[in-house]
C-alpha cells in the first residue's frame, strides 16, 4: 500500500513538473514577442525576422532574468563571434 502511494505520488509530482515547465516556456515566449528585433539583427540575418525571435527565444532559456535588449545584444554578440574566422 505504501509503495502504491509512493508510486502515485511520484507521478503527481512529475506530471505538475512537466506542467510548470511547459507553462513557463509557452508564457515566456508570449512576453518575448513584445519587443521587435533590432535592424542590425536583421541585417546580419538577410532579413529572416522568424529567425531572431527564435534566437532570442532561445536565449531567454539559455539565460534566464534578463532584459529584452540584453538578449537581443546577445543574439547579435554570438551571431557576429561565430561568424568570424
Amino acid at each position: 500500500m505504501l509503495v502504491k502511494l509512493l508510486i502515485l505520488a511520484l507521478l503527481i509530482f512529475g506530471a505538475w513538473l512537466l506542467y510548470s515547465k511547459s507553462f513557463r516556456r509557452s508564457s515566456r515566449s508570449h512576453l518575448s514577442r513584445r519587443s521587435s528585433p533590432p535592424k542590425k539583427l536583421i541585417s546580419l540575418l538577410n532579413g529572416d525576422a522568424a529567425t531572431a525571435q527564435r534566437l532570442f527565444e532561445r536565449a531567454q532559456i539559455r539565460h534566464p532574468d534578463q532584459s529584452d535588449q540584453w538578449y537581443w545584444e546577445k543574439v547579435i554578440w554570438d551571431l557576429e563571434r561565430d561568424r568570424r574566422w
